[in-house]
This record gives C-alpha cells, sequence and structure tokens, in this order.
C-alpha cells in the first residue's frame, strides 16, 4: 500500500511517498480501507514538531479517516466488514489501509459520505468547544463565523452563523458560503430589534 511517511521534522519537503505492506489487525483492532483523510492545523504543527505531543519518528501522518472495514480482529464487536467508519488515532491515517482499536472507530450513517465525516468531526467539534467553552454564548446571542467553508453541513446548506437557543441548541443562522451574507452581518449590527451584539474573538 502507499502511505505518507516522516523520517524527520520539516515542512512539506520531509514527507515521502512509500510503500509499505498491509497491515494485520490484532484482536481488538479493525483495519480499514481508507477513502477520505481529514487534514488539520494539528497535521502541520505535528510535521513540525510543534504539537501537544512529541512527534514519534518514524510515523505515517494523520489522525482521522473515513472508509469502509476491510478486516477486524477476533473480539471486534463495534463493527464487521463492509461497514462504513470513521476512525481516529494519534498517526496512520494517510495511507490506503489504517489499523485503529475499536473503540476509536465509529459507524457512519449512511448519509454521511467519507468526505463529510472527515470535515466534520474534528473541525465541527473544535468549532462547538470553541462556541460553548471560549465564547460563553448565552441564549439569544449571534456569532458570524468567518471562512466557515464547511460549517454548512452542520444542518443547513447556506449557515455559517449560529444563534444559541433558549433550548441551548445551535440554530444556523445564514453563512458566508450562500446568499448575501454581507449584507445580513451589516443588518445584525446595525438592526435595534436584533437580540444581541455580535461577539468577535481573535
Amino acid at each position: 500500500m502507499k502511505a505518507i511517511w516522516i523520517d524527520s521534522l520539516g515542512g512539506p519537503e520531509v514527507m515521502q511517498v512509500i510503500d509499505m505492506p498491509i497491515p494485520e489487525p490484532g484482536r481488538k483492532e479493525v483495519r480499514i480501507k481508507v477513502e477520505s483523510v481529514g487534514l488539520n492545523y494539528s497535521d502541520i504543527m505535528i510535521c513540525e514538531g510543534r504539537y501537544l505531543q512529541r512527534t514519534e519518528l518514524p510515523q505515517v501522518l494523520g489522525r482521522e479517516q473515513a472508509g469502509v472495514v476491510d478486516a477486524v480482529g477476533p473480539e471486534v464487536t463495534r463493527v464487521q466488514p463492509g461497514q462504513r467508519v470513521y476512525a481516529t488515532s494519534a498517526s496512520g491515517a494517510l495511507a490506503e489501509y489504517r489499523i485503529a482499536h475499536q473503540g476509536a472507530v465509529f459507524p457512519l450513517p449512511d448519509a454521511m459520505t467519507s468526505d463529510l465525516a472527515v470535515a466534520l468531526i474534528v473541525q465541527g467539534l473544535t468549532a462547538l468547544h470553541c462556541l460553548d467553552h471560549h465564547g460563553r454564548l448565552n441564549a439569544g446571542e449571534t456569532v458570524l463565523i468567518h471562512a466557515a467553508g464547511g460549517v454548512r453541513h452542520a444542518g443547513d446548506p447556506d449557515g455559517a452563523a449560529f444563534r444559541r437557543r433558549e433550548d441551548h441548541r445551535h440554530g444556523i443562522i445564514r453563512g458566508e458560503a450562500g446568499g448575501d451574507s454581507g449584507a445580513w452581518a451589516r443588518r445584525q449590527s446595525t438592526t435595534p430589534s436584533r437580540t444581541g451584539p455580535i461577539k468577535c474573538w481573535r
């Protein structure tokens, strides 16, 4: 199989496409035929040796991927061959096949494509954490999210702004990806009847 591997730290120049044997799953492991891989800023930091944990060398890069279960170990109960899944771990996603512990493998609903899964999970949870933990949104407040190219997958195809509702769920209001959202944002900042100020964090 092909994989993207590093044996030294640095920028894109240290990445190598190599041939490796297809790995066999252990007793509680799942082998996934990879269809899509999530690329996050953390992957750059890992490659450069600047992430929270020390980068182990050598390694196959990549932390999250989606694909089809190809083989399972004898003690795997969560998934079965042929099932579409999402998986995450510290490394190994940038390869044609990937081994993951069954505890880090999650079945995908039929409506969710592999591309969507890797665009939504880590990035989406990061955004939600920022909104809830750092932003501390209150009911009725509105936030505009810039460069939110994938946020529409959270619900409304035009959505990149969220309103905190009374029931503490997030409703998508409008997005930069669709319609004249610049005009929408200007209206929100000048309309006296809006529910509250638009918050901005750096």
